[in-house]
């Protein structure tokens, strides 16, 4: 009889769970903190002080958009923009995380890729082994999340044991 009760395994007695699982499961419970606090503090600094650095620069001049003559102008305003949203998006990546949504550890990971990216390529480039450690941190979690993800486990609902 396949359907008796007896013969059905529980969940916890159906898995073995390997060891490379475990401590996948250990760095992301970890890095989960971390992450959390990091992308709500990096994104909260980037949406409100470039935010308003890029309202300020726009409502100085409010026909400015439309008289943009020299390259450099563009480039101020893109620069503003991709930090205020790249910020704007750590934020609510940090958010989601607390809930464990995997889209938002992707979008959060990508997202401080190419802020750390364009830290370098800035006149902040002081600033990049801060955003290195940073992202290599960020790197740690999602590497652990992907690979939780692809072996089947639900990121909401780990094992308590771990």
């Amino acid at each position: 009889m396949q359907n008796s009760p007896s013969s059905r395994n529980t969940a916890a007695e159906s898995w073995e769970i390997e060891p490379e699982a475990l401590s996948n499961m250990y760095i992301y419970k970890r890095s989960r903190r971390n992450v959390i606090w990091i992308w709500i503090l990096i994104g909260s600094l980037h949406a409100f002080f470039f935010g308003g650095l890029l309202g300020i620069t726009l409502l100085d001049r409010p026909w400015s958009l439309l008289r943009i003559r020299h390259l450099e102008q563009v480039l101020v305003l893109q620069y503003l923009a991709l930090f205020g949203m790249g910020g704007a998006t750590l934020l609510i990546c940090g958010i989601l995380v607390i809930g464990n949504h995997w889209p938002a550890i992707l979008t959060g990971f990508w997202t401080m890729a190419v802020v750390s990216t364009a830290i370098l390529l800035s006149c902040l480039c002081f600033l990049t082994p801060l955003y290195a450690m940073i992202f290599l941190e960020s790197r740690e979690f999602y590497l652990a999340a992907r690979y939780l993800v692809k072996k089947g486990f639900d990121l909401r609902d780990l094992p308590k044991g771990t």
